[in-house]
């Protein structure tokens, strides 16, 4: 979970960029490591932003992308949750 700002940081910062090919590795990393440690709604986030990437046309990635980074709902879902998710396993004893 430490590398979690990281790659919410990576995925803003292509989606800002309009950069469709590091946001996609991004957000498919995001969703992936947040499975696989048990962060369901930040998985489930991810996914639906990956399923919004893929539906934007190539021709708009220009400006539907900059987009999803500003003023997007599901934007800031995601980064509500992943300060959520990072509280939540700095509060969970080590294993």
């Amino acid at each position: 979970m430490h590398q979690l700002p990281v790659r919410i940081n990576r995925l803003h910062s292509a989606l800002c960029s309009a950069d469709s090919h590091a946001a996609m590795d991004a957000v498919l990393s995001l969703k992936t490591s947040s499975r696989m440690v048990g962060a369901v709604c930040l998985g489930s986030l991810a996914s639906e932003l990956e399923t919004q990437l893929r539906t934007i046309p190539e021709s708009e990635h220009s400006t539907e992308l900059p987009r999803l980074c500003e003023h997007d709902q599901l934007w800031d879902l995601i980064d509500q949750c992943s300060h959520e998710t990072v509280e939540q396993f700095m509060q969970e004893p080590a294993a």
